[in-house]
């Protein structure tokens, strides 16, 4: 080497960064959210009161993983940032802690819709058709596509298995290929450390000979009319859900009326489980 080389710096390995998801099953995010909604209903609370629910520790591994894991199955979503940073249940974490039966299909629906909210669980249920592989062999393709930190691989298997478990999502699920079909609704945009797609759920299609459908078209002011296309007969409690599910696509318009645009920045519950 001449006198006017230097010496070349070896280059730290950069670091890698997993694909977000949530670190928490999603049984035990509801339990979380129950927790939420028993103390303050949906009204906006600081998060350090949400973690003081919890019985966590401010800043904590424990308590930055869990409001993260809360968002990714949509069951909260945070507005400001700093010490002004809030969250709040919303419709879809409502709709499953207040729910009188969880044998109920409906029921099963809001759970499967929460459990397929997180970009890279709904990527991988659709990739096997909801029959996972062995284990070894998921770990082993987890490895080979570097998603995931290796570290963190047999974590993430265990809280996938145990979601598909919980919201009956093991492939036989009739529900759960009606959760993949249906039409979407998408939030405000996020990143995907957020989640990303809110889901209005529907009942069961029930097959009836000869079907005859209403058609209703209601006038709205400087737009073209809205449709509905009605079957008949129709029961008073097909009514009554019809009604409820139209006022829950109106909450999600009126929220998408106004949107303040802002560079995004890594707050303590965007984190993702690194190694």
């Amino acid at each position: 080497m001449s006198p006017d080389e230097k010496p070349s710096k070896k280059r730290d390995k950069p670091t890698h960064r997993s694909r977000a998801y949530p670190a928490i099953t999603l049984e035990a995010a509801i339990a979380r959210t129950k927790t939420l909604y028993d103390n303050d209903k949906r009204h906006p609370i600081l998060t350090r009161s949400a973690v003081a629910y919890w019985d966590l520790s401010e800043g904590s591994g424990s308590a930055i993983r869990t409001l993260a894991a809360l968002r990714h199955y949509g069951l909260t979503e945070a507005t400001g940032r700093g010490d002004d940073r809030r969250l709040r249940v919303t419709d879809l974490g409502m709709e499953i802690v207040i729910h009188p039966d969880h044998d109920s299909d409906e029921f099963i629906r809001y759970v499967q819709q929460a459990a397929l909210t997180p970009p890279f669980f709904k990527e991988l249920w659709e990739k096997y058709d909801g029959e996972l592989p062995n284990d070894v062999s998921l770990k082993h393709e987890l490895e080979r596509s570097g998603d995931l930190n290796a570290n963190i691989i047999p974590e993430f298997i265990s809280t996938l298995r145990a979601n598909l478990e919980f919201a009956k999502l093991n492939g036989s699920s009739i529900l759960a290929a009606q959760v993949a079909n249906k039409d979407t609704v998408k939030d405000p945009p996020k990143n995907e450390n957020e989640g990303g797609t809110v889901q209005i759920p529907k009942r069961p299609a029930m097959p009836t000979a000869n079907q005859t459908y209403y058609d209703v078209s209601v006038p709205l002011k400087g737009s073209a009319p809205a449709a509905l296309h009605i079957p008949m007969p129709l029961s008073a409690e097909n009514y009554d859900y019809m009604i409820k599910m139209l006022e829950a696509q109106m909450s999600l318009v009126k929220s998408m009326r106004v949107m303040i645009v802002e560079e995004p920045q890594t707050t303590q519950d965007d984190a993702t489980p690194t190694s």
